[in-house]
């Protein structure tokens, strides 16, 4: 039967419909309402859809397409983000799907550097479920509708060594990622990264 057989373009799905195949071929159909767009920066590597599903792009080879397409199953991280390990010219980067879903289908005219889970939910990638935010819009979210509790204990220490760690992952991870990796409050994040408690050359 050779290469997989037709691929043909939808304006419904603004991607690619995969009409039939062989045994090896991976058959992916579009779930309605779903909308394919390139990845940002790997445009011809991967898409990514509006429900938040990642697939590959298929290798084509002259009129033949020699590598069909394969869905990308995403990782839990430890803070609960869905990670994806996307690769490009032989390098992979492993990049957070929530970031990936904002880039291709939501403007961000301000710049905006944070995505924010509307829901709450980290796992919920729908377009629909995210916006751009700015570091305390994201915090102020969280607080507004109850999605952050506290759960600092007055007795928790932290090392030298976790202490020097928290601060060197910010701001690459936001207050809300600092806060369930560490347990602790924002506040208490946030004067840990401005040097006012834990300060380094005293009470080491």
């Amino acid at each position: 039967m050779g290469v997989f057989a037709t691929l043909a373009k939808s304006e419904a799905s603004n991607g690619f419909v995969f009409m039939a195949g062989t045994k090896h071929t991976k058959f992916i159909s579009d779930i309605p309402g779903e909308i394919w767009r390139n990845v940002v920066g790997y445009e011809d590597s991967y898409m990514v859809s509006n429900l938040g599903r990642l697939r590959s792009y298929p290798k084509q080879r002259g009129r033949q397409f020699i590598k069909s397409c394969y869905l990308i199953s995403p990782k839990v991280t430890r803070t609960g983000y869905l990670n994806v390990s996307l690769n490009h010219q032989g390098t992979t980067k492993h990049l957070i799907l929530h970031r990936i879903v904002a880039t291709a289908f939501i403007a961000n005219p301000e710049n905006k550097p944070q995505v924010n889970h509307i829901d709450g939910n980290k796992k919920n990638c729908v377009v629909e479920n995210l916006e751009w935010t700015t570091a305390l819009e994201n915090i102020q979210h969280g607080w507004k509708t109850g999605l952050y509790v506290a759960k600092e204990s007055l007795f928790k220490k932290l090392s030298w060594d976790e202490v020097r760690k928290l601060r060197s992952l910010y701001p690459s991870k936001t207050y809300f990622e600092l806060s369930d990796m560490y347990g602790l409050s924002f506040g208490t994040i946030g004067r840990i990264i401005r040097n006012e408690t834990y300060i380094e050359g005293k009470h080491q």
